[in-house]
């Protein structure tokens, strides 16, 4: 086939791939589990309150070899949910470590950032198995806790904005290889009082915004809504 004949047109479905990232405690497990037939990969072993099937890998290889299985249809599944990809994280470190005889990440090839280079190929390693998965009609759904770090802004005065809790190499990777990267929150309402002080008070409701904002980096898929509530339903109104 010549690659004229290749040319396509129109709007493509395809399964969703999406990163939800937020504080502990905020329902992000339980959002996934609300996903088509989920299976974890529970890196961080806290799935217990949740009915699903899970795996639990000790090490990274194992992590990987469970997305393999899962494309040779020796596990059937219809999501698949790293939970979380910060202790993902710590199992690729771990594993270089162990490959390099030694202790720490910023040892592996004699320092000067090259273990966290070799751990960006294991990403891809990653990415490329997540792309398989999505081949077959599989949703990912990758959650990570979050953490405040300082957004060196070239147009202006550096400022702290919630983003991965992941090496900046590898939360630039992974951001670029998912459809959406959702933040998971409790609602909260400002309001002034009448001195003009400035109240927040939570609602206790989880939310997940996809809103673009210099506080928050986030990535909007079209898609999916700028806010809804934590269900895959809410997600996706309901289109499986």
């Amino acid at each position: 086939m010549s690659i004229l004949e290749r040319i396509e047109k129109g709007v493509v479905a395809r399964p969703h791939s999406l990163i939800v990232f937020g504080p502990p405690g905020v329902g992000k497990s339980t959002f996934a589990a609300s996903a088509p037939d989920p299976l974890f990969i529970d890196c961080d072993n806290r799935t217990a309150h949740l009915d699903v099937r899970r795996i639990k890998p000790d090490s990274w290889d194992e992590l990987l070899e469970v997305l393999r299985l899962v494309a040779r249809d020796e596990i059937k599944c219809g999501t698949v949910v790293i939970d979380t990809l910060d202790h993902a994280e710590m199992l690729l470190h771990k594993s270089l470590c162990e490959l390099h005889n030694v202790t720490s990440i910023e040892e592996v090839g004699g320092g000067y950032g090259k273990g966290y280079i070799a751990a960006l190929g294991e990403w891809r390693r990653l990415a490329i198995g997540m792309d398989a998965l999505r081949a077959k009609g599989l949703h990912v759904v990758l959650l990570a806790h979050s953490h405040v770090r300082t957004h060196k802004n070239p147009l202006g005065e550096d400022y702290g904005r919630i983003e991965l809790k992941l090496d900046k190499r590898a939360h630039n990777f992974l951001r670029e290889r998912v459809d959406g990267v959702g933040y998971a929150s409790f609602e909260t309402v400002v309001t002034k009082t009448k001195e003009g002080a400035t109240k927040a008070k939570t609602t206790g409701t989880p939310m997940l915004s996809f809103k673009p904002s210099a506080a928050c980096e986030t990535k909007r898929f079209a898609a999916f809504p700028e806010k809804c509530g934590m269900t895959w339903d809410a997600l996706t109104g309901g289109d499986k």
